[in-house]
């Protein structure tokens, strides 16, 4: 059993070849993750970041609050891409639909997107899927396909005063491309739960950026994660035991692609 949704990979030719039963953490998380991402958005539509940077320089007041005037917003009816649309994305969206927000999303199988979405597209159409959106929200998991796909080519795609969110698996970006952008003003800033390498180092430039939010990997976290753990583990280990269908049981497919 993983704690966690993702796991590498790595282990599909061994759990296949011992005949190894693997079940992971999904739905667990869905409300944490969305919680966080929902955090990224309000604090980079509303300036909080911007507020948090200016404290640490003791410049902390409206004057130079309003040098990122242009880019404060509303959260509402605003243009959210959904990139990777399982069980998080889908929680999400929800609650964008709430909020009014126009939802698009990007999913390998295009069943079950959920119809309030107001387009879809194909992971061969991320160039085109980011454009004129206000936030990009990225929940892919590490594969061949998705490693480095948000590179320079998607960053100029987007627009200026849009933001970029990852939750999904920091492989899956080119943090040298990305921190480009955010340098020459390609998108307005970006929020990072996960990175290429964790723990991020003391002094990565991307430390130093007024509009770049970095939290440790803490996107799933919760007060009620062990309890729901247990509570998942002790079932299947009894489902387990009687010999019942496992919960949150993967196919092959799935432990190859690491999801």
């Amino acid at each position: 059993h993983f704690a966690s949704t993702g796991f590498n990979k790595d282990i599909y030719e061994i759990v296949t070849k011992q005949k190894v039963k693997v079940t992971n953490t999904q739905k667990i998380y869905n409300n944490a993750v969305a919680s966080t991402v929902f955090s990224y958005i309000f604090s980079f539509a509303r300036g909080v970041h911007h507020c948090e940077f200016l404290t640490k320089q003791g410049k902390l007041n409206r004057k130079n609050y309003d040098k990122i005037l242009s880019n404060v917003q509303d959260v509402y009816n605003q243009k959210i891409l959904i990139v990777g649309v399982g069980d998080i994305g889908k929680r999400i969206a929800s609650t964008c639909k709430a909020m009014e927000m126009e939802i698009f999303a990007v999913k390998k199988n295009l069943n079950s997107i959920p119809n309030f979405v107001k387009k879809t597209y194909k992971i061969s159409q991320l160039v085109k899927a980011v454009k004129n959106k206000d936030y990009v929200i990225n929940l892919l998991p590490l594969t061949n396909a998705t490693k480095n796909i948000f590179n320079n080519k998607i960053f100029r795609s987007m627009k200026k005063t849009s933001f970029f969110i990852n939750v999904g698996r920091g492989g899956t970006v080119n943090e040298k491309d990305l921190l480009s952008a955010i340098k020459r003003k390609k998108i307005c800033g970006t929020a990072l739960d996960v990175l290429e390498r964790e723990p991020i180092k003391n002094n990565s430039p991307l430390l130093k950026q007024s509009n770049i939010i970095i939290t440790p990997h803490i996107a799933g976290v919760t007060n009620k994660y062990w309890s729901m753990q247990y509570a998942l583990f002790s079932k299947n280990l009894l489902r387990y035991k009687r010999g019942l269908k496992l919960l949150n049981l993967k196919k092959p497919d799935n432990l190859k692609e690491g999801y």
